[in-house]
This record gives structure tokens, C-alpha cells and sequence, in this order.
């Protein structure tokens, strides 16, 4: 009977410790039970504590871990708005931390916000807009205030449970340190919590999406000022000249991010976490960059961000925690997109076997470490033949394997094939990662045209390369052609391989190269400023010690060599271009580039709402106005984002407030450049409303029957 209570009682805590996503400490506890004198009436009082325990299970969860055993450290993870517990966000960040620690002895245990009720409190991660796509979709004549409230509830019940949890823990647990890590919403929570909780206590935050992301150095200054007419333009900011980036600023690639589109969190870094902070903004992430992609805000699992934050946390806690955390080697690893084009012209048809089998043999390697693989098939344009996309990103081995295999070799004639323009809707017809190491492998016999027939030069195909930050160009085929394509990979970072080499060497140095990181994806400044180009993000695969070579100009040479990661230059002529860095690790390498721009007075062109007003129609809704120059226009509410209004309607009414709200808008160019906002506050109850932009609050008494005019 002994035996079957235990058995028992261990199956029930294994339940629950699963659910909780605490280890199954009890279970050890209850076999040390078994040898002990006193293991009759403790297994009594335990079955006893079990069945209160499953009536308050919510409520006592996290007591009981606590009476178990105090981890190392205990990781707080806060999803996104609309996203399920146990969502990809935080199936990420649970199985890339797990990855760094693998090995380790440091004692640590995972909870996700919202997973349970902690002293009445329960974090639910609401979605003001149905998802996050509802942004994207034009609003009507009528916008509910309504979902701002509901979205503020959400973050204030998050951040009631985490303090409550982290001072839980900490009350039986003095020890234990805490790492907090928030996606979107749940970025927002943690950030705008930080200097209410013990910074003793946290060994690190990872901020994701933050909607309140604030980085001072990305400022734009005004040029001139107005209070009714502000001007347009602006003195670019200091970002981009790679100067002063906050510490906090581990991936925030976009130079013109300023705060996030819900305003900004200052100090954004409170005292006590110098050191122990790090956001991560994807290049055009609508929340916090100065794009307008929602598919960039959704992207943090596919750009690998979550494995780049952990090896930053990991680091820190090999700092706190030097006798359980050892960083020995360097065994970050990185996915690749990788795109095949195969030359299918009669001419290869003595060769098209053999590639094809070596094809599907780096398909495997590509999606096995978690890459993407893309095929194309090209001819020559005379035949006629456009080339043929058979695959994109999405593609699977089965789909990569089946479809390369159904490729037949014909026509050609004449020796030169279309392999620029191919290799340039090769490089246009996909959606490229950021972040991720790129590539095209060309598979052929023969030389290119150049131009080719169509038009396509070679400078055409190495700008588009560089555009993508870089795609590395590598090909394959006789040795006689080497020569022929040198400039091509050259300028793209590429390499030339030998058909009759083992091409297995050709994916070792395709897939083992080392990740090559710059700081921005795009500088911008003035002649005579000086800019500090930063590429000390990057890493290797193989432990090995990491080489930086430059091209500063674009010109595809690199003409500083082996000078750090760091350097810095003064232009003393306008420049539009590229400037490269070249990472090596032994003999393998990788190359990033990032946009520059170098112009005489150093200012930029924003698009602006020039005018704002709001006329009173209830104490629940009010008529507002604009009028911009922009060619989308964010409406936000309080704390939260409720989609793009429509920029030719000009007005429209925000109905079911119950409160003091600030309405702002957020203008967007063309070019997906974020403008400058307005913001007003509406009380509908008191019949006040009164303009960000100008210099003295208006109180105006209410109108009688028409309502309230500014």
C-alpha cells in the first residue's frame, strides 16, 4: 500500500510539476522518503497536501515549488498580445536558453506569465485588433476607444502577477536570480515594471517588439520649429552615424528608432540594470523601429533572435554564476537562406546528375540546421526561356528533392547562358530573412552574358546583392570557367568551387561560415561627420579567433584589412553606396553590408500631420480631423495600437470612451519611414482637449448642442 501511494503521489506531482513547467523535484523527495523512519506520515501528510493542493492548485503552485528546492535561476517569459500560452514566442526562448545551458550544472526552472493566477492576478495578453495583421487593415468612419481600456487591463494584471511572483520566490528563495524576457505586449509589461522591482534580483531582461522601446541617439533634432506648423525636416540622428548607441542596444538594427509607436519608457534603463538589459528590434518592426512591417514584428522566431538574446544571457550568467556556467568555445550556430539555380541547357546534361544529388544533399544539410532552401532553373533568354522558380522559402526536402528531379536539360545552342538575369530574379522573387546568412549556389557549364540579353549587368547583380546585406554568390562548374566568374563572386562575397571537386567542401564552406553582424543596416550623416561602423555582433561556428576586413566606399574592395571590429571614418565628399565588412574565421568567411548615405547638410524629409483637431459630440465619442502628407496614418489610443485610418477620409469619430484618453496619430511615407506623430487628449466627460504640439494646454468650455471645437 506504502509502495502504491507513492507511485501515486509521484505520478500527481510529475502532473503537475509538467503543467507548471517545474522539474519533478517531489519525485526525488519522495524516494528519499522511501529509507527514511519518518516516511509513513509524511507520505500521509503529502497525499493530504495533494488533495488540498488540486482544489487551490493555482493559487499554491508556485509555493509548492518554492518548498521543493530553489533553482539558480528562474526565467520569466511574457508572450504577446493574442498569442497562447505556450506559443511559439515562448517555445523559443524556453529551447534556446535550454540549448546554451545544455551541459551546465546551474539549477533553473521556466514560467510564463499568465499560466496561472499568483495572489489574484493573471497575466491574459488580450489582442486589441483580433491579431496583430488587424493593424494592417484600414479603419472605417468609426473606431472603437473601447479595446485601448481592455489592453491597459491586460498589462497592468501582467505586471501585478510578475511582481507578485518574483516576490514569492524571492520570500523562500533569497538566492535566486531572475532573467525576465517579454515579446510585444508582454515587452511592454516587463519594461515599464523594471523600477518597481528589487534590480538586485534580476541577473538580465530581454525586451523584444517593446511598443515602448526608447533610444535617445535616434532623435531627430528639429531643424526648425513651429508651434502650429512644425517643420518637416529633421537633422539626422546621431544612430546613424553608429554614435552613442545605448548599451541596451543589442539589436536594433534601424537608425531612426527613437521609441516605440506607444510612446517610450525614460529612462528606459532605470538604475541598477547598467549591464543587465538588451532589447532586440527587428530592422522595420512597426512597434519599435521607424518601418511600419508587421510581418517584421511577427518575424522573432524566424530571424533566430531569441538564440542571439540567449547567448547574451548565458554570457551574463556565466558572470554570476562562474562555477556552474562555463563558456569554453564558441558553439553558436546560425540557419541560411540558400537558393539553388540550375543551369538546365543540353550541355549539362553529362554534369546535371551529379548536381542534383549534391543539391539535395545541401537541401538536407540547410533545413536540418534550420535554414530555408529555394530552387530555380535558368536556360539562356534566346531560347526563349524566363527563369522558373520550382521552390521558394517555403519548400521542404520532399518538394526540393521531387522537383529538382523532374528537371530535363535542353535547348542551349550557344555557349553564354542568362545567368545574370537569372540570378537577379532569383534574388528579387524571394523574401529574404534579416539577419540570416544568404546565398545563391549557380550551378553550370558555361559563362554568363554581360550584359545579358535582357539588359542585366553585372553591377546590377552585385547592387541587388548588397541590398539584401548580402546575398554571397557562389559557383560551381569546369574548372576552364573559374576565371570567368571572379569579379562576380567577388563583389558578392562568394566563392568558385570546381564541379569536379567533391562538392561536399563547397557546403562546408557554404553552411560552416562564420556570422558576419553590423550594428545598423543602414548609416546616414553629413561630409565631415565622423561615422564608427560596428561589427563587433558578429561571430563564429567553430571557436576559432575571428578576422574584420572593410570596404568602406562600396567599391567591392576591401580596403582595410585585418583592423578590428570596430573602425572609424570621415567622408569629405557625398557618397551613396554600401559599406561592407568581411568576417573570416580560418579560411571560411562571410560578408554584411549595410546602406550609406553621405550628404552635404545632413537632414531628412518627414512626413507630418499638419493639422489635429477634436470636436466633443457625447461624453462617450468625439469627431476628430486631420491632415497629413503621409501615405498611412497609425492610430493609437492610450497604450494601444487600433490599426492605419484611411489618409483620403480625413475624419472620423472614436466612439465608447469612459475616460481621458490620448489619441495619437503617426504618420508614414511611402517608403515605410516613420514621420512625426501628434497626439491629442480628449475628456469627453469634462469637455477638455488639448494639443501635444502646442506650447500652452487649451481649456475650453463645452459648446452648448455643437460640442467642442479646437
Amino acid at each position: 500500500m506504502k509502495q502504491f501511494f507513492l507511485s501515486l503521489t509521484c505520478k500527481l506531482y510529475r502532473k503537475l510539476w509538467t503543467q507548471s513547467q517545474y522539474s519533478s523535484a517531489p519525485c526525488r523527495r519522495l524516494n528519499k522518503l522511501r529509507s527514511s523512519s519518518y516516511c509513513r506520515s509524511r507520505l500521509i501528510l503529502a497525499w493530504l497536501f495533494l488533495t488540498v493542493y488540486a482544489l487551490n492548485f493555482a493559487m499554491l503552485r508556485p509555493v509548492l515549488a518554492l518548498d521543493n528546492g530553489c533553482s539558480d535561476v528562474q526565467f520569466v517569459f511574457a508572450r504577446g498580445s493574442g498569442e497562447p500560452l505556450g506559443g511559439p514566442s515562448n517555445t523559443a526562448w524556453q529551447d534556446a536558453i535550454q540549448a546554451e545551458l545544455a551541459g551546465s550544472s546551474l539549477k533553473f526552472n521556466f514560467y510564463e506569465l499568465g499560466s496561472q493566477k499568483i495572489s489574484g492576478y493573471q497575466y491574459p495578453a488580450v489582442a486589441v485588433s483580433g491579431d496583430l495583421n488587424g493593424i494592417s487593415n484600414l479603419l472605417g468612419a468609426y473606431v472603437s476607444g473601447g479595446a485601448a481600456f481592455d489592453f491597459g487591463a491586460s498589462v497592468q494584471q501582467g505586471q501585478s502577477e510578475l511582481k507578485a511572483f518574483v516576490e514569492q520566490i524571492s520570500a523562500s528563495c533569497p538566492q535566486t536570480k531572475f532573467v525576465l524576457g517579454g515579446y510585444s505586449q508582454g515587452a511592454m509589461l516587463i519594461s515599464g515594471l523594471l523600477d518597481q522591482l528589487d534590480s538586485t534580483k534580476i541577473a538580465y531582461v530581454a525586451t523584444f517588439g517593446d511598443p515602448k522601446l526608447y533610444l535617445p541617439e535616434g532623435e531627430l533634432k528639429h531643424s526648425h520649429t513651429s508651434n502650429r506648423q512644425p517643420s518637416s525636416y529633421r537633422q539626422i540622428p546621431e544612430a546613424c552615424l553608429g554614435q552613442n548607441l545605448s548599451s541596451y542596444r543589442e539589436h536594433v538594427p534601424d537608425c531612426y528608432a527613437y521609441e516605440g509607436v506607444l510612446g517610450s519608457y525614460r529612462p528606459y534603463q532605470p538604475a541598477g540594470y547598467q549591464g543587465k538589459l538588451g532589447t532586440w528590434c527587428n530592422d522595420h518592426d512597426i512597434m519599435c523601429s521607424s518601418g511600419f512591417s508587421i510581418s517584421d514584428h511577427t518575424a522573432y522566431v524566424s530571424t533566430h533572435l531569441y538564440e542571439d538574446a540567449a547567448r547574451a544571457i548565458v554570457d551574463r550568467l556565466s558572470t554570476a554564476f562562474p562555477n556552474h556556467v562555463v563558456i569554453t568555445t564558441n558553439t553558436a550556430t546560425t540557419s541560411h537562406d540558400v537558393a539553388v539555380l540550375i543551369d538546365s541547357t543540353s550541355s549539362m546534361s553529362s554534369l546535371i546528375d551529379h548536381y542534383k544529388t549534391e543539391a539535395k544533399n545541401l537541401a538536407e544539410r540547410v533545413l536540418t540546421s534550420g535554414g530555408r532552401i529555394a530552387l530555380f532553373e535558368f536556360r539562356d533568354l534566346k531560347d526563349p526561356f524566363q527563369t522558373r522558380r520550382h521552390c521558394d522559402f517555403s519548400c521542404t526536402l520532399e518538394e526540393f528533392s521531387e522537383r529538382i528531379d523532374a528537371i530535363r536539360t535542353d535547348a542551349g545552342g550557344d555557349e553564354p547562358e542568362s545567368a545574370l538575369s537569372a540570378l537577379l530574379t532569383t534574388m528579387n522573387s524571394l523574401a529574404w530573412k534579416s539577419g540570416v546568412t544568404k546565398s545563391i549556389v549557380l550551378l553550370t557549364d558555361a559563362s554568363y552574358l554581360s550584359p545579358d540579353r535582357d539588359g542585366t549587368t553585372l553591377n546590377q547583380v552585385a547592387l541587388r546583392s548588397l541590398e539584401i546585406d548580402p546575398v554571397n554568390i557562389y559557383f560551381i562548374g569546369p574548372a576552364k570557367l573559374g576565371s570567368k566568374y571572379t569579379e562576380l563572386t567577388s563583389l558578392t562575397g562568394g566563392q568558385i568551387f570546381s564541379a569536379t571537386t567533391e562538392l561536399e567542401l563547397s557546403t562546408e564552406s557554404i553552411l560552416g561560415r562564420p556570422v558576419a553582424k553590423m550594428a545598423l543596416s543602414e548609416y546616414a550623416g553629413s561630409v565631415g561627420s565622423e561615422f564608427v561602423f560596428d561589427a563587433s555582433g558578429s561571430h563564429g561556428i567553430n571557436g576559432g579567433g575571428l578576422n574584420f576586413d572593410w570596404d568602406l566606399d562600396g567599391d567591392g574592395v576591401f580596403e582595410l584589412s585585418d583592423v578590428g571590429a570596430v573602425v572609424r571614418h570621415v567622408y569629405d565628399e557625398p557618397i551613396s553606396g554600401f559599406v561592407q565588412v568581411r568576417v573570416r574565421e580560418g579560411k571560411l568567411s562571410s560578408t554584411m553590408s549595410a546602406k550609406l548615405s553621405v550628404t552635404s547638410d545632413g537632414r531628412i524629409k518627414l512626413s507630418t500631420i499638419s493639422e489635429l483637431s477634436a470636436t466633443l459630440l457625447s461624453e462617450s465619442s468625439a469627431r476628430v480631423s486631420f491632415r497629413t502628407d503621409a501615405d498611412k496614418v497609425l492610430l493609437a489610443v492610450d497604450d494601444a495600437a487600433l490599426g492605419f485610418l484611411a489618409v483620403d477620409q480625413r475624419e472620423f469619430t472614436l466612439g465608447d470612451l469612459t475616460s481621458s484618453v490620448d489619441l495619437t496619430l503617426t504618420p508614414y511615407s511611402s517608403d515605410g519611414r516613420k514621420g512625426i506623430s501628434r497626439t491629442l487628449k480628449i475628456d469627453p466627460v469634462l469637455g477638455l482637449v488639448s494639443d501635444s504640439d502646442v506650447t500652452v494646454n487649451l481649456t475650453i468650455p463645452t459648446v452648448p448642442n455643437t460640442g467642442l471645437k479646437l
